[in-house]
C-alpha cells in the first residue's frame, strides 16, 4: 500500500471482504484544509501484495460534506475599546482580531469571570478575523482595579479545532464597581420639635461606606438637594447629615410624617435604592405665621367686663398681650 489523500499519507491498511479496505490519514496541525463541498485529491494509492502490484489511483475524491481543517484558530490580539470608571449598567467594548472569520466562542469563555453563554456578554463577526466584545456590567459582578480585568478566550473552528486559552488584554484603565451604596437608616438628630419657617431639622442618614454624594433624586419634604436650603455633608464613617432649612412656601407636616427619598452615589455613580424610612419622630413643621382674630363686645362703659373671643392660628402654645390703654396684661402657655 502507499498513497496521500489530500497531502496526507495514508497508514493502517485493513482488509474488510475481498473488494473493501480501509485506511487511516491523519490531519496534522498546518496541513491542507478542504471545504465540505470540495473535493479532496488523491495521489500515488496502490495497493500491492507479495506478487502484484495494483494500478496507481489519482482521482479526486468528490464529495460534498468532508470537511478537512488542520489549521487551529489563532488569536493576534484582544484590545479595550472602552476606558476607565464602569459601574453597574456599563458597557465595556472589546476588539478580537484573530486569522480567520467564522469562529465560535466556547461558553467556557470568559470576561470577568462572566461566561460567554451569560446574556450579559454579546459577540458580532465583523469579518476579516475581527470580533466586536461587548460586556454589560451587572449588579454583583466582581470588581476591578484598573487594568486588571480578567480574560480567558477559547475559540473554535467548525471543524471542531480549538485553541489554547487566550488571557492577554492590551494595556488599559478599565475597572469596575458592581456594587450599589447601601443605606441602612435615617433619623432625625437636630432637638426641636416643633419647626417654623427659618428653622433647621437635620437628618442623619448611615450608610455602609464613607465617600459617598447625595443623588439629585434626594428630597427632604419635597425639597431637593439641588436646592440651597437642603444641604448634603458627608462625615465620615459612614454617616451623612441633611441640613433642611424649612421656608414659607413648603407647606405643613403634621408630627412624624416629613417625607423623605434618599439616594446615595459613589464615585462609579452606582446609585442606591431609593431610602424613605425615617425613624420615628414628633417633628411638626408649620410655615404659617400665628395668628389671632379677636371678637366679641364692642363697647362697655366704665367699670363693666366684657368677653373677647381669640381665634387662633398656627400651633400651640400661644402667648397674647392684652392692653387697656394704661397696663399689659400677658396670658402665657395657651393650648389647643
Amino acid at each position: 500500500k502507499s498513497g496521500e489523500i489530500g497531502g496526507y499519507r495514508l497508514t493502517n491498511l485493513l482488509r474488510v471482504n475481498k473488494t473493501t479496505y480501509t485506511a487511516v490519514f491523519v490531519i496534522t496541525e498546518g496541513g491542507n484544509d478542504y471545504l465540505e463541498n470540495e473535493d479532496i485529491p488523491v495521489s500515488d494509492l496502490v495497493l500491492y501484495n507479495h506478487d502484484y502490484t495494483g494500478i496507481t489511483w489519482n482521482q479526486l475524491i468528490v464529495q460534498e460534506n468532508d470537511l478537512l481543517d488542520a489549521n487551529t484558530p489563532a488569536i493576534t490580539k484582544l484590545s479595550a475599546l472602552s476606558s476607565g470608571k464602569q459601574k453597574i449598567g456599563s458597557t465595556i467594548n472589546l476588539l478580537l482580531t484573530a486569522d480567520e472569520s467564522g469562529y465560535f466562542f466556547e461558553d467556557n469563555s470568559n470576561i470577568n469571570n462572566i461566561s460567554f453563554s451569560d446574556t450579559s456578554i454579546t459577540v458580532m463577526d465583523l469579518g476579516k478575523g475581527n470580533y466586536s466584545i461587548v460586556y454589560k456590567v451587572d449588579e454583583g459582578d466582581a470588581s476591578v482595579v484598573s487594568g486588571a480585568m480578567t480574560i480567558h478566550i477559547i475559540l473554535t473552528d467548525m471543524a471542531g479545532n480549538t485553541c489554547h486559552p487566550y488571557t492577554s488584554l492590551s494595556p488599559n484603565d478599565i475597572s469596575i464597581d458592581a456594587l450599589r451604596p447601601v443605606i441602612t437608616r435615617a433619623y432625625i438628630s437636630s432637638t426641636a420639635e416643633n419647626v417654623t419657617a427659618g428653622g433647621k431639622v437635620e437628618i442623619t442618614v448611615i450608610a455602609d461606606y464613607k465617600g459617598y454624594s447625595a443623588s439629585p433624586l434626594t428630597q427632604v419634604n419635597n425639597v431637593s438637594v439641588l436646592n440651597s436650603n437642603l444641604i448634603f455633608s458627608d462625615t465620615g464613617n459612614g454617616l451623612y447629615r441633611f441640613v433642611y432649612t424649612v421656608e414659607a412656601d413648603e407647606g405643613i407636616v403634621s408630627a412624624g410624617n416629613l417625607a423623605i427619598s434618599i439616594v446615595l452615589l459613589d464615585s462609579y455613580g452606582n446609585e442606591s435604592l431609593e431610602f424613605t424610612s425615617l425613624d420615628p419622630n414628633n417633628v411638626t413643621i408649620y410655615t404659617s405665621k400665628p395668628s389671632a382674630a379677636i371678637s366679641g363686645t364692642t363697647t362697655i362703659c366704665t367699670g363693666d367686663s366684657a368677653r373677647l373671643t381669640i381665634s387662633f392660628g398656627g400651633f400651640a402654645p400661644w402667648q397674647v398681650e392684652l392692653f387697656d390703654g394704661s397696663s399689659t396684661r400677658i396670658i402665657s402657655n395657651i393650648q389647643d
